[in-house]
């Protein structure tokens, strides 16, 4: 007895260690094993009734036929059909065997499965289980608590996602912005404000927000004249005087118009003042169901900061390009009066030599002396036109340098090399007109004495200010005391390093040529 309890124990236990799955597989297959022999006995005891009718269907006729039909039952026939008896009712019997098996292990399927619905509902919705671990409601209400769960938990995870997405789209629109405003501030520092890269900036910017129009308006503050539009996709719609008041105060306005397509849009404008009694309008539009948050209004403000400040600059710059001008001609007056009026005092007293003499060996030298002093003021005069022809460029001194690199190119034979390093340093007009004519004269001057086929020009910034530009040539090398370089020339590039603040020097290469340094330190980093 003991070894058979010790058998189901091992079963058992054998039976607990399979998993949930494992043993759905055993009851399933069990079930099938079941339904499969109950058929089979069903077919068994289909065939024994049959013959037991068959039996005793014979033993009828045979009874008919015979004269004395109860000596037909004898004991064979009667054994014959008592076995087959008996075996129908085994087979009923087990039948039933079978069918309760059937019945057990389907029961104890469904058990197995309402545990596992009611650990699985408990798991999800543990508010509904008390303490002892037994179950308050029924199943089906807890089925549909867990159904209403659910359906709150997924309408608040579509609310999230929702807000993920609006958050999303915001954060690519202000990485997209602040892209936008990195890139035209680079183009502010290499370029100078114009109409053609204010229009491409309002393209820009339409494009980083989403945006439907973006307009900016140049307009008077004392009289009420508009001076230039610029737009990205149609004109903007006429401002009324109260706006104006309101972006002259520094403010700004929002609000619902009607574009000049007949759109209903939402509008946002605003203001900068520029100089002499000017106005700066940014303007944008946008559909009505769009609307700017903070932080896009925190860029317009930026971006109106910015155009502000490169109207400005512009301003002085333009003003200050002027006044350089006007100085850099009464340079060239005090240069004419010093150099060509000298020239032709010298040949003026020539010729009264040649005058008062009537040695013919004296008048051939006077004559030299008149025509190398004629050279000289005709050279002299040439270097004077060229410097006063001479202008910078607006984009400033590293187009102008190239250009002046041009020129020489294309009149001599010089191969020259331009390594410029000055990266974002602001000089003055005044200052970029006196490096760019020291160059000029420090060429010219390899032109006519060195003798050289390339020169090397090098732009940088020192790391205590100074700006340096330096010339080297390959061609016969400078001595001090010598016409190599002209005396002239010099001069006028040492009083230009003069007005800089600096110095200048024209030494000898040691591997062979000249090389001419201008060290001085702008007035924007004293």
């Amino acid at each position: 007895m003991s070894d058979n309890n010790g058998y189901f124990q091992r079963l058992r236990q054998l039976w607990r260690h399979r998993s949930l799955y494992q043993r759905w597989i055993f009851l399933l297959s069990g079930m099938l094993l079941s339904c499969w022999l109950i058929l089979m006995l069903s077919l068994l005891q289909s065939s024994s009734v049959k013959n037991q009718y068959q039996t005793i269907e014979q033993l009828q006729q045979q009874a008919i036929q015979s004269e004395s039909p109860a000596t037909l039952l004898d004991s064979s026939s009667m054994q014959k059909l008592q076995d087959n008896e008996q075996k129908i009712n085994w087979l009923l019997a087990l039948q039933v065997a079978v069918f309760i098996v059937f019945l057990l292990l389907t029961a104890y399927l469904m058990a197995n499965m309402r545990q596992l619905f009611l650990i699985r509902l408990v798991a999800l919705s543990p508010s509904t289980t008390p303490d002892n671990g037994h179950p308050t409601i029924d199943e089906i209400t807890r089925l549909e608590n867990t159904i209403e769960q659910l359906q709150k938990q997924q309408s608040g995870y579509q609310a999230e996602m929702a807000w993920a997405r609006r958050t999303g789209t915001q954060l690519k629109r202000l990485i997209t912005a602040q892209a936008f405003l990195a890139e035209w501030v680079e183009q502010v520092q290499q370029e100078i404000p114009n109409e053609a890269n204010q229009i491409r900036m309002l393209y820009s910017l339409e494009r980083a927000l989403d945006l439907q129009n973006v307009a900016l308006i140049m307009t008077q503050t004392t009289v009420v004249k508009t001076e230039q539009i610029l737009f990205s996709h149609h004109a903007p719609v006429e401002l009324s005087e109260e706006h104006l008041e309101t972006l002259l105060a520094g403010g700004m306005f929002s609000g619902e118009w009607q574009n000049q397509e007949k759109e209903t849009v939402n509008v946002t404008a605003l203001g900068f003042a520029l100089q002499h009694d000017k106005l700066g309008i940014l303007l944008v539009e946008m559909p009505v169901s769009r609307l700017l948050d903070a932080a896009e209004i925190t860029l317009l403000e930026t971006l109106t900061g910015l155009l502000a400040i490169s109207y400005r600059y512009q301003n002085y710059d333009s003003e200050g390009r002027r006044l350089a001008i006007l100085e850099e001609r009464a340079a060239i007056a005090r240069e004419l009066h010093d150099s060509l009026a000298q020239s032709l005092s010298f040949m003026k007293i020539q010729v009264s030599r040649l005058q008062s003499t009537t040695d013919l060996q004296k008048q051939t030298a006077v004559i030299k002396e008149l025509r190398e002093g004629l050279d000289n003021a005709y050279r002299e005069l040439r270097e004077l036109l060229s410097t006063f022809r001479a202008h910078m460029d607006l984009r400033g001194l590293g187009y102008a340098v190239q250009a002046t690199i041009d020129e020489f190119t294309q009149r001599s034979s010089l191969q020259i090399k331009l390594d410029n390093r000055l990266v974002n340093c602001r000089l003055t007009v005044n200052e970029e007109f006196h490096v760019l004519h020291v160059l000029r004269e420090a060429l010219s001057n390899i032109v006519r004495h060195a003798g050289a086929d390339n020169v090397s020009i090098l732009l940088s910034l020192r790391d205590n200010g100074e700006i340096e530009l330096t010339l080297d040539d390959d061609g016969v090398g400078f001595k001090p005391g010598t016409e190599t370089y002209d005396h002239h020339g010099q001069t006028i590039m040492k009083e230009r390093a003069q007005n800089l603040g600096g110095k200048i020097e024209v030494m000898s290469r040691r591997w062979g040529g000249t090389r001419v340094q201008l060290l001085f330190k702008p007035k924007l980093a004293q």
